[in-house]
């Protein structure tokens, strides 16, 4: 059995890892200048898993409380970005945040990731995700 330079242990002390959901979401309405943070449940964040999953529900109930009948441009959209729930711990490839709307393009649900710091900032501004409207 190979043994690895660095074990595990000294591993999560180097990286302070602190857990992974803040569990609160901000919400942007650019129509109302308004901002909204709100709280989610344990069972949301293990049933919704990642940005991608979180965004994808908070799309759906969107297109629920729309009566399925979305402008992909118009001000009833909302524009979801959540970054993953390893995002911020030091992790190569861990650093992925997802962009979840009803695409212009298809006018269909349409998701996408990008890598960088835009999803480490956010989870450090204490949020899992924000959701821009208007």
């Amino acid at each position: 059995m190979v043994k690895h330079p660095l074990h595990l242990k000294k591993l999560r002390k180097k990286m302070k890892i602190k857990g992974g959901y803040t569990k609160k979401i901000l919400s942007i309405d650019l129509n109302k200048e308004k901002a909204v943070i709100s709280e989610v449940s344990d069972e949301f964040a293990l049933q919704y898993v990642g940005g991608r999953g979180w965004g994808a529900k908070l799309v759906w109930d969107n297109l629920k409380n729309n009566n399925f009948n979305i402008n992909p441009l118009g001000s009833e959209n909302i524009v979801v970005i959540a970054p993953g729930p390893l995002t911020g711990l030091y992790l190569p490839s861990s650093g992925k945040t997802s962009f979840v709307s009803i695409s212009p393009a298809t006018k269909i649900y349409g998701d996408s990731s990008m890598g960088g710091m835009f999803g480490v900032e956010l989870r450090q501004a204490g949020y899992d995700a924000l959701v821009l409207s208007g």
